[in-house]
């Protein structure tokens, strides 16, 4: 068993116990849950356990009261970018080492957000006194963040500034000029400023393309569901 499996077998254990449920039969169950989910949605073993994770924690409450504001750890600058294009505060440093990582979510007062197994296993985290979602580092950016909605249970919002975070506010056209490309003024006649880092955003293709990643994440997200037992 690989440590992220032994990571969730472990997961479902501490489920099981909060629900008054035998350990070794609902970690079993679950577990063939997510071989069964990954035959028929063509998953990852790794992504489908993600998916069953996410849906156990969801179902028994465990991140209703989770800060929709979040901390990546070092490793997950990509899925930052991404939470913040579907409208969320996502801070990533990636100077911080484990502790260092866990103080500054508290003092934020963010959810973490890790791929580290062994960081989700210090008793701040195992315990919820710190909230945490763990991401399996073999999945994309994208199913990251589709484990993060489903988890959550996000939706989307209005994009932020990819790299700071920061909010983003419409400006005239005819104030922003000097700063627009000739050719983009051209076609485009909406733009927004970012309230933090005062970098210039507009919609052109980049980001109809990561738009449309974010509506098939969504859709995604309500069509995946748990085999039913």
């Amino acid at each position: 068993m690989s440590r992220l499996q032994k990571f969730y077998e472990n997961r479902f254990r501490l489920i099981a116990a909060k629900l008054g449920k035998v350990p070794e039969n609902f970690s079993d169950e679950h577990f063939a849950n997510a071989r069964e989910l990954s035959e028929r949605e063509k998953l990852s073993v790794n992504r489908a356990l993600a998916i069953v994770n996410a849906d156990l924690r969801r179902m028994t409450n465990e991140t209703k009261d989770f800060p929709k504001k979040f901390l990546c750890d070092a490793g997950l600058g990509g899925l930052a970018r991404w939470l913040r294009s579907a409208g969320y505060e996502s801070a990533w440093n990636l100077q911080l080492n484990d502790a260092a990582v866990i103080r500054e979510a508290k003092r934020l007062g963010a959810t973490l957000i890790t791929s580290d197994t062994l960081m989700m296993e210090r008793g701040v985290l195992r315990d919820g006194l710190q909230p945490a979602v763990c991401v399996p580092s073999s999945l994309t950016c994208e199913e990251q963040l589709a484990v993060v909605f489903r988890e959550m249970d996000l939706e989307l919002r209005e994009p932020r500034c990819m790299s700071c975070g920061g909010e983003l506010r419409r400006v005239p056209k005819e104030i922003m000029a000097p700063r627009i490309p000739p050719r983009t003024a051209l076609w485009l006649d909406e733009y927004f400023l970012c309230a933090n880092c005062d970098q210039l955003f507009w919609h052109g293709t980049h980001w109809q393309r990561i738009e449309r990643n974010l509506q098939n994440i969504a859709k995604k997200i309500c069509g995946v569901s748990l085999p039913v037992n």
